[in-house]
């Protein structure tokens, strides 16, 4: 099966005044089709240009770029057709159009019948709850009515990949969990690709099932949300005796389990730092047991998108 996305070598650069900057250096990846995949890294990362690549709307340096097997420099028209891109900035609109009107004519430009384009307007409109600005001019909404606009455009053709460069910027928690839910129907009814950027790490981890993350334009780590937790950040476990003053743990013990990476004792408190809490809970309370511990409580901290991040490149830069 032709992946949905396929990248090779992929690299952009920049003339800058007497300097010139790589924003994408050697990127190589694939994406299967049916797949949500999302894109971190700090600022100035790469992602936006690697996004506008993607769209045609940039010229690859060097290595290249398939969608749906179509080449993205030798034949822009019909990766076009397949996308629909959704970047960080709104296109400035035509005076007097209307909200409706603009996704009526965008599914008009993206070779849908008129009636057809009506319906799928009349679709998305009430699916990003539009019903209430749709008849005013776009050049009068706000900037999160225009970001839920934005997107009802991109999605209004149904495309096979949803390209999405921080589509939730701006948006209220509401509009925030009802592109969420969108996503996710794009992806279990319609068989769609999705690859997104998000600042926003709980994102990522309730949309995604692959992470690529980014710095200074190269792909730094890859893998599926709870993978890269476990391997990187890891679960906390903390354990409390009962009962005033220090307590013998046996922390050498504890750390010879294969799922422990450390064991540190403060007083009657006791903590781990283990690969994966779940599996590793029922050995590390079956060795307190064993020695005779008096157990007040057991808290686990499981590991999130953050904790990766503070161990990444630029992670200061989010």
């Amino acid at each position: 099966m032709t992946p949905m996305i396929s990248i090779e070598h992929l690299t952009k650069k920049f003339a800058r005044a007497s300097r010139e900057v790589t924003a994408v250096d050697d990127v190589s990846f694939e994406v299967d089709e049916g797949r949500t995949v999302a894109l971190l890294g700090p600022n100035g990362a790469g992602k936006t240009t690697l996004f506008r690549m993607l769209a045609t709307l940039l010229t690859p340096t060097g290595g290249s770029a398939r969608v749906a097997g179509a080449d993205v420099r030798r034949d822009p028209a019909a990766v076009r057709g397949h996308i629909g891109y959704v970047g960080q900035m709104s296109p400035s609109p035509s005076r007097g159009l209307r909200a409706h009107e603009e996704i009526y004519s965008t599914a008009l430009l993206q070779g849908l019948g008129r009636r057809e384009a009506r319906r799928r307007t009349t679709d998305v409109v009430e699916s990003f709850d539009l019903g209430a600005f749709a008849d005013s001019e776009v050049r009068f909404l706000s900037g999160g009515q225009r970001r839920r606009l934005d997107i009802a455009i991109g999605l209004v053709h149904e495309p096979r990949l949803v390209l999405l460069d921080e589509p939730t910027v701006g948006l209220d928690p509401d509009a925030r969990a009802e592109l969420w839910r969108h996503i996710r129907l794009l992806q279990r009814d319609r068989g769609a690709t999705v690859l997104m950027s998000t600042h926003y790490l709980e994102e990522a981890d309730a949309l995604a099932d692959l992470l690529l993350v980014l710095d200074h334009g190269r792909i730094v780590t890859s893998g599926a949300p709870r993978d890269l937790k476990t391997s990187l950040a890891g679960d906390v476990v903390t354990v409390r005796a009962s009962g005033p003053g220090p307590r013998e743990w046996p922390t050498d013990k504890l750390r010879s389990l294969g799922a422990v990476n450390s064991a540190t004792a403060d007083g009657d408190v006791l903590s781990l730092s283990v690969a994966d809490a779940d599996t590793a809970l029922a050995e590390i309370v079956g060795i307190l047991a064993l020695e005779g511990a008096d157990i007040a409580s057991v808290h686990v901290d499981h590991a999130t998108l953050d904790a990766i991040f503070d161990q990444l490149p630029g992670r200061g830069a989010r």
